[in-house]
């Protein structure tokens, strides 16, 4: 079984210093790279167009513009399992994945797993966008509406 290898990007504010303790690990890994500052829009474009998958472990959620960028780029996400998250991938479970980053075993056996059998056509299958989007409701009230401007 052929093995994809594996670079962690680890980007963006750290406004809650969560990394701290780490960094000198993290500096040493030859597979990762450390951008810890804000990232601008030719940036954060690179780096989606170059992923495979975005991890985002938050412990909880009030907003976030990832987990929205990660599904209009149809890039798969692994997500810690806070609720929202979880209802999220039960609803769509070909969006990505949850994790329990607390098991550090589990959460290894998934990034292994996942390294190993890449395959985009896996991911965001039609029938969870257009769930997700809800195209149909669209679709009918433009339809609608092009109607009503037609009276």
């Amino acid at each position: 079984m052929n093995k994809t290898p594996l670079n962690f990007i680890i980007a963006g504010q750290d406004t809650n210093n969560f990394l701290s303790p780490y960094i000198d690990d993290i500096k040493t890994c030859n597979d990762c790279t450390l951008i810890l500052r804000y990232i601008n829009d030719n940036e954060l474009n690179y780096l989606i167009q170059n992923i495979d998958f975005i991890l985002i472990p938050y412990e909880n959620i009030s907003q976030s513009g990832v987990v929205e960028l990660a599904i209009y780029c149809r890039k798969p996400m692994l997500l810690s399992n806070i609720p929202i998250f979880m209802d999220l991938i039960y609803k769509y479970p070909s969006f990505g994945y949850v994790l329990n980053y607390d098991e550090y075993d589990s959460f290894f056996d998934v990034i292994k797993s996942i390294s190993q059998n890449v395959s985009s056509s896996y991911y965001y299958s039609a029938s969870d966008i257009e769930r997700y989007h809800n195209m149909e409701l669209f679709d009918d009230f433009i339809e609608r509406f092009k109607d009503k401007l037609k009276d």
